[in-house]
């Protein structure tokens, strides 16, 4: 190889540009990259409500969607708020969480006998505060009622408010919860009501008389 004179009077070899010039010099080492991991939770139904907001919940980095805490669902029917943290990774809102009268369901029947229901204290099958709306009961009755349910189905009551009607309790993971009253006991619990009312006006009457 021809070599080239320095202004040292020393000579060097020529560079051999036919060859690659390697960009970095002793050992390098790759970077480490995370995955790309691509949003996949679902929207829930129409009408119903999250908190935080399906908008922000896609632009959550996914670190944090595993970890969602405060996380609530509601619609006209009643509401869901989570009291741990929960993972949306992977979570079809629309099929997997169901509020109707009278009850709330989280991951169906249909879903554990499928296998699909994720074992407690994972996903959304953790502790959670339900309230529930569109009762017409009186208070001591429905309470009774309340009481009965709970010592069966082992979750705990937080209140029952008539004036609102809404029912508030609390459960340790998820199934169908909750208290669905017949016709036949609305119309009872109306009559019983309308009764009242005319008894109070005929009292009133007699008052001032």
């Amino acid at each position: 190889m021809t070599k080239a004179s320095t202004s040292l009077g020393t000579t060097e070899p020529l560079r051999d540009f036919s060859k690659p010039v390697p960009l970095y010099r002793g050992e390098i080492t790759p970077a480490v990259v995370e995955p790309v991991i691509r949003f996949t939770t679902i929207e829930p139904k129409d009408g119903y409500i999250t908190s935080p907001s399906f908008a922000e919940l896609k632009e959550m980095p996914a670190v944090y969607l595993r970890k969602v805490p405060h996380f609530t669902i509601h619609n006209a029917f009643g509401k869901i708020e989570f009291l741990d943290p929960v993972d949306l990774t992977d979570t079809d809102l629309s099929n997997v969480v169901e509020i109707v009268k009278g009850e709330a369901i989280v991951y169906s029947e249909s879903d554990e006998l499928q296998g699909k229901k994720p074992p407690v204290g994972s996903k959304l099958n953790v502790p959670a505060e339900i309230t529930l709306n569109g009762y017409t009961a009186r208070k001591e009755k429905f309470e009774r009622k309340i009481q009965a349910y709970c010592a069966e189905k082992d979750c705990e009551h937080i209140k029952y408010d008539q004036g609102r009607g809404e029912w508030t309790f609390r459960v340790q993971h998820f199934t169908k919860w909750g208290i669905v009253m017949s016709s036949d006991e609305e119309e009872s619990e109306e009559e019983e009501k309308q009764m009242e009312v005319e008894s109070e006006e005929e009292k009133s009457v007699e008052e001032q008389a």
